[in-house]
Order: structure tokens, then C-alpha cells, then sequence
């Protein structure tokens, strides 16, 4: 009995317990809906706050892209605004630039315009004036040839002594020099015995005194006769005289441009001496005796480069004065006003 009832008994409890699980499981439905809805609505809320921040965030972009669109238009219309400014006041004073540059250049071709014009009136008075002083200077230097002739013919008397040693003539220039003329030539001038030298004067060159240790003043001998002043001169070339130790030579008395030529010939005739080549003086040229042939030289520059050419060492040529001064410089000119008449016709014929 017992075991039946208890059976019963558990039959009953089985059957009371049933209904409670039931209870149980429609409860947890219950929260499992309700957890369900919560988050269906959670879901939801999120969407609608990502939602609300997006139109947010999009709506702050187009604020954001709205201002600085009218920043940048502010921007550009300041930028357009200074630049035209600028370019206002640039192309202004570009224009003022241009306008002082053109009045300049209108003045400069109004003053080139008048040269001009004054030019074209002066040139045939110039070239008339170049054309006379061309004349003039034609007519100079052919009188100064003259003039050097006369006086290289005036001299013809004379002789020129170097080498006299200074005080050694005493109180009488003439008397010494027809004594040692005497006493050194002798019977060797030629001369008749007793005959006269017929020295018309004798003196120093007319210069101040030379300073001790320099060469002294050459002498000057004028005869009354030509035959005697000859005879003289070539007797004193084939000897060699001697004055208390220094050594004297007889020469022409050369005009003084002659003079100043022949001095040009110093370095040549050094070395010509130092090398046993044999030379002549005449005037103002210069013959030379090679042993292949002989060569006469016009002026000292001549001489020079054909000797540098036969291979020997000719030193600077020392310039005359007549060189340096009045007759080189017109020389010169006349050539230059020569060159200046022939371009200033080319001009001439040139001009409208």
C-alpha cells in the first residue's frame, strides 16, 4: 500500500511540478521578448542618433563650406582689388616713365637735327680749310728743306773740331787751333809752304759749359777758302791727334737737323766697328761695305733692321729732336688732315 501510494504520490507531485515548469518556461519567454524588444529599440535609438549626427555633421560641412566659399570669394575680390590698384599705379608710372623718355628723345633728335644742319654747312668751309692747310704744310716743309740747305751750303767753310779739352785754347781760340793745325799736319795739308790757313774765326759751340767728366763743346773753324778747308779736313782724317791725352777728329760742320740725323747712326756705327765691317757717313745716309756687296741706307731705322737681319745686335736708335718735335708732329698732321679731306668729301658726296 504504501508502495502504491507512494507511487500515487509521485504521480501527483509529477503532476502538480508540470504546470510550474510550464509557468516557468512562458516567463522566460516572456523576458526573452521583452529583452528582444529592448534591443530592437536600442538598435533603433543607435540608428537614429548615428542619423541625427550625420545630418549634423553634414549640415556643419556645408555651414563650414559656405563660409569659406564666401572667405575665399572675399579673398579673391581683396586679391583682384590690390592687384588692380597696383597695376594702376604701375601702368601710371610706366606711363610717366615713357612720356619723360619721349620728350628726352624728342629733344635729343632736335639737337641731332641742328648739328646736323650746322654740320652740312660747315663741311665745305672745312674741307676748303683742310685742303689750304694741307697746301701750307706741303709749302713748310719744302721751305724748311730749303732753309736746311742754305745753311748746310753757309757751313761749307767750316770745320768742327771735337774732342778740344775745355781751357786748353787760353785767351785765343783761333790762334791755338791754326798752331796745332801747324804743328800737327804739317807739309801733310798740301798747302805751299809760308801760305796762310786763312781762318776767319774760330770758337766754342754755343752751349753752356759741360760739368766735370763730360765730353767738352766741340769747336767751330770757318776758313776764308773752300781748297783750304778741304785739304785741311782730309790731311786730319789719315791722322790721329792727341790733346794733353784726348783724342781729337775734324768733321764738316753740318746743319743742326743734319747733325741730329747723323747722330741717329751712333749704335749702328759701334757695332759696325766692334765687328771690322767698313762704313761712310755721307750727309745724312749711311753706306755700308759687306764683302758680298755694298749697301747705302736712308735713314737710321733702315740700317738697323737690315743689319738685325744679317744677324747682328743693333741697340735701341736714339730719336732726333727734329723727330720728336715741330717737323715729325707735321708730318704726321699733314697726313692725318690728308686721311680727314678724303673722308670729309666722301661725306660730302654723301649728303642729300
Amino acid at each position: 500500500m504504501s508502495g502504491g501510494q507512494s507511487s500515487k504520490g509521485r504521480v501527483g507531485t509529477r503532476k502538480n511540478k508540470e504546470p510550474e515548469t510550464r509557468k516557468d518556461g512562458d516567463m522566460s519567454d516572456v523576458c526573452a521578448s521583452e529583452d528582444g524588444d529592448g534591443m530592437e529599440d536600442s538598435q533603433a535609438t543607435l540608428n537614429s542618433f548615428r542619423k541625427m549626427v550625420s545630418e549634423v555633421v553634414a549640415e556643419g560641412m556645408r555651414d563650414l563650406k559656405s563660409e569659406m566659399k564666401k572667405e575665399l570669394s572675399q579673398v579673391r575680390l581683396s586679391f583682384r582689388e590690390d592687384m588692380k590698384v597696383q597695376l594702376d599705379e604701375l601702368r601710371s608710372e610706366i606711363n610717366q616713365q615713357i612720356k619723360a623718355a619721349t620728350g628726352q628723345v624728342e629733344e635729343v633728335a632736335k639737337r641731332l637735327g641742328e648739328v646736323e644742319r650746322s654740320v652740312a654747312g660747315r663741311e665745305p668751309w672745312e674741307t676748303g680749310v683742310k685742303d689750304a692747310l694741307i697746301q701750307l704744310l706741303n709749302n713748310q716743309k719744302s721751305l724748311q728743306a730749303k732753309v736746311a740747305d742754305l745753311e748746310g751750303r753757309s757751313r761749307r767753310n767750316n770745320i768742327r773740331i771735337y774732342g778740344i779739352p775745355e781751357k786748353a785754347e787760353g785767351t785765343s781760340m783761333l790762334r791755338y787751333v791754326e798752331n796745332m793745325i801747324q804743328s800737327e799736319l804739317g807739309d801733310t795739308t798740301g798747302l805751299r809752304q809760308g801760305q796762310s790757313l786763312g781762318i776767319e774765326r774760330a770758337h766754342r759751340a754755343l752751349a753752356s759749359q759741360p760739368p766735370d767728366g763730360a765730353p767738352p763743346c766741340s769747336t767751330v773753324v770757318r776758313f776764308l777758302q773752300f781748297t783750304v778747308k778741304e785739304k785741311i779736313l782730309q790731311a786730319a782724317w789719315k791722322k790721329s791727334i792727341y790733346v794733353q791725352e784726348s783724342h781729337v777728329f775734324f768733321d764738316h760742320d753740318y746743319a743742326e737737323a743734319v747733325q741730329q740725323r747723323r747722330k741717329e747712326y751712333t749704335p749702328i756705327k759701334r757695332v759696325l766697328k766692334e765687328n771690322g765691317i767698313r762704313f761712310q757717313t755721307p750727309l745724312t745716309r749711311m753706306r755700308v761695305h759687306f764683302d758680298s756687296c755694298t749697301v747705302t741706307f736712308n735713314s737710321s731705322e733702315e740700317a738697323a733692321a737690315d743689319l738685325r737681319k744679317r744677324g747682328l745686335s743693333v741697340g735701341p736708335i736714339p730719336r732726333s729732336r727734329s723727330d720728336r718735335d715741330a717737323p715729325g708732329t707735321r708730318r704726321t698732321t699733314r697726313r692725318a688732315y690728308e686721311r680727314d679731306s678724303k673722308v670729309s668729301r666722301g661725306r660730302t658726296g654723301r649728303m642729300p
